[in-house]
């Protein structure tokens, strides 16, 4: 069996399996992906949200950040072990996994997210390009604990052959946040009429942004590890054939 074996008979994947799969994490790991992103994203991004100075704002805003590491980390193993078969992981041990991860997560953050966006801010395609070749990197690294240079490697290496079906995953991903985005959009301005312009702005910084931002971390995360087990499966169904 050879690696140009294997890259020339690799199967495309499976977007609506993906799309699937992700959808049943959601209904049958509800409670716990809730739990977890309760203090880890919805809540922090509440107290940052706060009419505080902008030294403290901004403080809040990067701990934030590195509070919903904890909570990528969790919900990755939570799908993986959801789609794959393994032992269910409850919300202390997703949280554990998270922070004994944190650092690792940290490092491929700063690999993948800040790369990516500036690419996509700047150059688009090339930006969009990248992004489908790091998705899986985060649930490598959790999953298969590996150090950050070699999880964005497995990942450019999983993702040969299937970035056009990713690519359309990354985008059915953002036109759902886009549309929870807009009905929040909606939903405060309705506000305006019956509870005045100060409260619902209060209702919008308080409640509905940070629920839009906990649903983004919640369909990203939970679908790059869909993609990343789908694709996971599919290079060891493709080895199993060639042995």
């Amino acid at each position: 069996m050879t690696t140009g074996t294997i890259a020339e008979g690799t199967p495309r994947l499976d977007v609506v399996r993906v799309l699937n799969s992700t959808a049943n994490v959601f209904l049958r790991r509800a409670p716990s992906l809730l739990l977890l992103g309760l203090p880890f994203v919805w809540l922090p991004d509440v107290v940052a949200s706060l009419n505080l100075p902008k030294d403290v704002s901004d403080l809040l805003a990067f701990a934030l950040w590195g509070l919903s590491l904890v909570f990528v980390g969790g919900a990755s193993l939570i799908t993986y072990r959801e789609l794959s078969g393994g032992e269910p992981v409850g919300f202390r041990g997703a949280v554990a996994v998270g922070v004994r991860r944190w650092f690792t997560s940290l490092r491929v953050g700063f690999l993948c997210v800040g790369p990516a966006a500036l690419g996509v801010l700047f150059f688009v395609v090339p930006g969009i390009a990248f992004m489908t070749t790091c998705l899986s990197a985060f649930s490598i690294a959790i999953v298969e604990d590996k150090k950050p240079i070699e999880a964005f490697t497995a990942s450019q290496t999983l993702s040969k052959g299937s970035r056009w079906q990713i690519a359309r995953l990354l985008g059915v991903a953002a036109l759902t946040v886009a549309v929870f985005f807009g009905a929040a959009l909606a939903a405060a301005a309705f506000a305006i009429g019956p509870l005045g312009e100060a409260n619902a702005d209060r209702l919008w910084r308080l409640v509905l942004r940070p629920t839009v931002d906990f649903l983004a971390y919640l369909i990203i995360t939970v679908g790059s590890a869909a993609t990343y087990t789908a694709l996971r499966n599919q290079k060891d169904d493709l080895a199993s054939t060639f042995d």
